[in-house]
């Protein structure tokens, strides 16, 4: 296919999907240099940070003892800071806005802000039930609940007059679950740093790209595209009215773009870098390490005499280098979702996009030194061997990473997380719309997984707990931090871990239905899924709960 077929076929495809012309219609004036996209009074944002891996959340928004009547059935392995030196964790609770909160809300970011501060725009629903097991088919459940309709981020963009239908960021079973009736959804790998030059770069026809040459040249296969185009809508479609009188602005000015979106990225870089590369109020110096030496080797040569201490599959924590190992790592591509997530939106240019890991099975920290660690192959021979691998990935899914790394790695992860959302939230609240609101207030943010964790028995890691679901809530429009959702006691071996109870207003558990219903409630559409509660609403111009019940019950986790 020679280069002037290859462009009209380009064009051909992105006005039959019907992204090209209305992401056009959106540019403004060849006169304004800046360059600004509106913003669609009419549409109602919708940002997913999908954590799939079920990561602990038990430190975080999986509130377990939200009231003080509420009973709570701790144990040393469910928690968010170190008990002892040993490396017994325990869940510590400080009031906030009238709940009980772990106490990793009452930390300051490098700023001086209290984390808690977020929570005022925050509702959490905890106690849902996924009903399936596995991570897979529980992360589906979260965006598709009906396999046979739409899924969350598809209904929306079927809905929506933004110029890109939904933006989805990774690849993992929730983002490849997208499906839509009318638009395709923007599949964006994270393999590449720049996120936003994936996006815009269909949209730019620069000469640097070499793909036009000489500008008479590109004038002339404009010229043929436009002409071919004629031949299949007719000179009086209204798509081809809006393409040409806009084309001219693809051209060259994707750079202040990319400029702008670095700018931001750096912001956030740094936020996650001067918040986690200390440990405050974790104490994670005061712990005593398990040595090796070859003479204490058989002693520990089975995997499960290693219980909090375990790492992962391969590897195994020598000596007392955990904080070095945290502090060499980073957040992944965490930073570049939100910095691209916030250009998007400002710019008007989509109104649903998910956040999410890059791949199956995603980790949460990249890059930690590993250079400390032993082989496994060490036990066998009974001699230190380092390990290979100079660096590890810590991954969400924590079956094999110990009580003591699961805690601090999770720890570190959301203290990289808060102030990334924190910004983002108060850069939306700088723009103002037409009607007087800011855009935070026209956006819901959503923050889940596909179910909590069970700890395991000899303290190496945690299983599946499918039975136990978190979602939480952040907008503008949310004026009061909520914590609805009952949930069982639990017993000693397991304590109190967020399973889900009957809720007598439904007179059932909630389920991962409910909360598709939630936020299509929320957004303005028509939800497709059956049978399925609501439990948002508006009142006015605020976000509040359907339902009031925060119990912990009787019964067995």
């Amino acid at each position: 296919m020679n280069r002037r077929d290859l462009i009209v076929k380009g064009f051909k495809s992105l006005v039959l999907a019907g992204v090209l012309p209305q992401f056009s219609a959106c540019i403004r004036s060849e006169l304004e240099k800046d360059y600004l996209f509106s913003l669609n009074e009419n549409d109602f944002n919708f940002v997913q940070l999908n954590l799939y891996g079920g990561p602990v959340r038990w430190m975080f928004d999986n509130f377990l003892k939200p009231k003080d009547e509420n009973e709570f059935v701790p144990t040393k392995m469910v928690g968010g800071r170190f008990k002892n030196s040993d490396g017994d964790v325990e869940l510590n609770f400080i009031k906030r806005y009238g709940y009980n909160v772990p106490e990793f809300w009452g930390l300051k970011s490098k700023s001086g802000l209290e984390h808690s501060s977020l929570l005022e725009n925050m509702i959490t629903i905890r106690g849902v039930n996924i009903n399936v097991s596995g991570h897979p088919l529980g992360i589906i459940k979260t965006v598709r609940p009906d396999s046979t309709k739409p899924s969350l981020q598809g209904v929306i963009s079927d809905n929506s007059k933004s110029p890109l239908p939904s933006v989805i960021f990774g690849s993992n079973p929730a983002t490849r679950s997208y499906f839509s009736n009318e638009r395709g959804g923007l599949q964006v790998p994270l393999n590449e740093s720049n996120l936003l030059k994936q996006i815009l770069n269909p949209f730019v026809m620069a000469e640097e790209k070499s793909l036009f040459g000489k500008k008479n040249k590109k004038d002339k296969i404009i010229k043929s595209v436009l002409e071919n185009l004629d031949g299949v809508y007719g000179s009086e479609d209204k798509y081809l009215k809006e393409l040409r009188g806009s084309l001219d602005l693809f051209i060259d000015n994707l750079d202040p773009y990319l400029e702008e979106y670095a700018s931001v990225l750096e912001k956030y870089e740094k936020l996650i870098s001067e918040n986690t590369k200390e440990f405050d109020g974790l104490s994670i110096d005061k712990l005593k390490l398990r040595e090796l030496n070859t003479s204490n080797l058989k002693e520990i040569e089975k995997e499960e005499s290693w219980g909090r201490y375990k790492i992962d599959y391969q590897t195994y924590l020598r000596g007392s280098n955990l904080e070095e190992m945290l502090a060499s790592a980073d957040m992944g591509h965490i930073p570049h979702q939100f910095a691209c997530t916030e250009f998007l939106l400002k710019r008007g240019l989509s109104n649903s996009l998910m956040l999410s890991t890059p791949n199956e099975m995603g980790s949460f920290l990249y890059g930690c030194n590993n250079t400390g660690n032993i082989s496994q192959k060490s036990f066998e021979k009974k001699k230190i061997i380092p390990a290979k691998e100079k660096s590890i990935s810590i991954q969400m899914d924590s079956h094999h990473t110990g009580t003591v790394l699961q805690t601090a790695a999770s720890f570190m992860f959301y203290r990289g997380l808060v102030p990334c959302l924190d910004r983002f939230k108060n850069e939306l609240k700088k723009v103002k719309t037409k009607e007087g609101k800011t855009l935070f207030d026209k956006t819901l943010i959503h923050i889940c997984s596909e179910f909590e964790r069970i700890p395991r028995d000899d303290e190496a890691g945690s299983e599946h707990n499918h039975s136990s679901h978190t979602s939480s809530f952040l907008s503008g429009s949310i004026k009061k931090f909520k914590v609805c959702g009952n949930i069982k006691t639990g017993n000693k071996e397991l304590g109190t871990i967020g399973t889900s109870a009957n809720v007598d207003h439904f007179k059932r558990e909630i389920f991962a239905k409910d909360i598709y219903q939630s936020v299509c409630d929320i957004v303005g559409v028509k939800s497709p899924v059956p049978r399925a509660k609501g439990l948002l609403k508006w009142e006015g111009d605020e976000i509040i709960p359907t339902f009031d019940e925060l119990k912990n019950v009787k019964g067995e986790s």
